[in-house]
């Protein structure tokens, strides 16, 4: 089992298989809504993120259906807007715990871009704001709204 980042307990979804599908490697992130983890899909190998709700989430039955709603939205959105992470799944865990499966994006977070670099230079801040408000305008003509944008929800791949 994986520690924690700030050295406590051990992660106990690190090593696990979340419904024989989608066995954890390794934790990515924590936020606001729950934990972010790198996963290999059973059968395929295939490199994904699955990010797992925290618990008080899973008991609001309306939050549970609105989130089920919205990534199916997503997921269909995905397939054709190349600016919004492509979404796979959405289900509770045997532990009934809540998670949605996302592709894998090798890319860096706007907020590390910033810290590490400082200030983009206008040609690649315009270029990211553009392919951001081009994703955003995709799930806005789709009726859903990002609720949760901040630098830490952005990735930028590469040098565009």
């Amino acid at each position: 089992m994986e520690r924690a980042a700030d050295g406590g307990a051990p992660d106990p979804l690190v090593g696990q298989v979340i419904k024989g599908k989608y066995h954890v490697t390794c934790r990515l992130a924590t936020g606001s809504l729950g934990v972010t983890y790198l996963a290999q899909q059973r059968g395929t190998g295939a490199g994904l993120a699955v990010k797992v709700f925290r618990g008080e989430f899973t008991k609001a039955k309306e939050f549970v259906e609105r989130l089920h709603r919205q990534m199916m939205a997503v997921a269909a959105l995905s397939k054709t807007q190349r600016h919004i992470v492509r979404v796979y799944d959405c289900d509770q865990a045997e532990d009934g715990s809540l998670f949605i499966v996302m592709e894998q994006i090798e890319g860096r977070t706007l907020h590390d871009v910033l810290r590490q670099g400082g200030a983009l230079e206008i040609d690649r801040a315009l270029s990211v704001a553009a392919q951001m408000a081009e994703g955003l305008n995709a799930a806005h003509d789709a009726s859903l709204v990002h609720t949760d944008i901040h630098p830490k929800n952005v990735l930028v791949l590469g040098d565009k």
